[in-house]
């Protein structure tokens, strides 16, 4: 069955030219084949560095083409990746904690477009916690006044690990740290380190 026009999509078509000739010269048919290859399309990732909020990071994926034509199907499969590039075991999910990761596109191609793959590298930034320090003015009673600290970070995470480290100072000798927890009267100092974790 001819086509109703020229070709467009991919694939090998012939052409056949007919001449019905005329008074001086006889009938003649010729026939010409070509191949119209697949277009590459092209993958565009949106995936952003971020810092650690609780949540995970997803990127979107859309596969273009040409001549205006855009979201191609079948839709692009994604998968995530620790690291600088797309090896080793691939994540179950969108990326969470802090660190460097790598997503990778793949478009299995269709009819008029070959197949393709991209990859894009982010990272999602270490947060800043909150430090809380309970420590309250008193009265000398021979017993030591210790101070608290609670580390709390985003998302509603609370308590972090490791505990902060406590260490007091007499404001008279600012310099040299206590040995452990004010006893005698004066005016103390007190800092609390987080030294940080995964996240």
């Amino acid at each position: 069955t001819p086509l109703s026009g020229a070709p467009v999509n991919a694939g090998t078509y012939t052409v056949q030219a007919a001449f019905a000739g005329n008074t001086n010269y006889t009938d003649k048919t010729e026939q010409k084949t070509i191949t119209i290859e697949k277009a590459t399309p092209t993958i565009a990732i949106t995936w952003a560095n971020s810092t650690y909020n609780t949540n995970p990071n997803p990127a979107t994926v859309v596969v273009n083409g040409v001549g205006d034509e855009q979201n191609l199907s079948p839709a692009a499969t994604f998968a995530y990746y620790a690291g600088l590039d797309a090896s080793g075991t691939p994540l179950g999910s969108a990326p969470v904690n802090a660190g460097t990761y790598t997503v990778k596109a793949d478009f299995a191609g269709n009819d008029n477009y070959k197949d393709a793959t991209a990859t894009k590298t982010i990272t999602i930034e270490k947060a800043p916690p909150t430090i809380a320090i309970t420590w309250a003015n008193s009265i000398y009673n021979t017993n030591p006044n210790p101070a608290s600290a609670v580390v709390n970070g985003v998302g509603g995470e609370v308590n972090l690990t490791p505990a902060a480290t406590l260490v007091y100072y007499n404001l008279i000798a600012p310099a040299t740290p206590l040995a452990g927890e004010p006893v005698n009267a004066g005016t103390y100092k007190v800092v609390a380190t987080f030294e940080g974790n995964t996240n």
